[in-house]
């Protein structure tokens, strides 16, 4: 099903009341060839916290087949078109969360993280 854009907007409007920092990694050699790996700012973003996936989320999202079973820490939901990957630092009321998992939906974007 396609969402019209005022749709989503709706929902973010409504729902996506806190705020993230979004931290990516970077990976870069030092002068002897070691790898170094530093965090950037990339922006921010905001979105809805749920504190647990449902027994059927978990299950349609295939966590425990991605290893996540044990892993989630904090589920966020905010809009498809953030720019948010797998591996980026989140923080959230001072604290980090990695993002394991990034669902792409209709309406929204799924983020499953643990804690840094």
């Amino acid at each position: 099903m396609l969402l019209p854009t005022n749709f989503k907007t709706a929902i973010a409007d409504t729902f996506y009341d806190k705020s993230f920092v979004i931290n990516r990694k970077t990976r870069s050699k030092d002068a002897e060839g070691g790898v170094v790996i530093a965090l950037a700012l990339v922006g921010t973003f905001d979105g809805n916290v749920q504190a647990t996936l449902s027994g059927g989320m978990r299950k349609s999202l295939d966590i425990e087949g991605r290893g996540l079973v044990n892993s989630v820490d904090l589920a966020i939901t905010t809009s498809t078109g953030n720019d948010i990957v797998v591996d980026d630092e989140l923080t959230y009321n001072s604290a980090k969360y990695t993002v394991k998992g990034a669902f792409t939906f209709d309406s929204h974007l799924l983020l499953v993280c643990e804690t840094a």
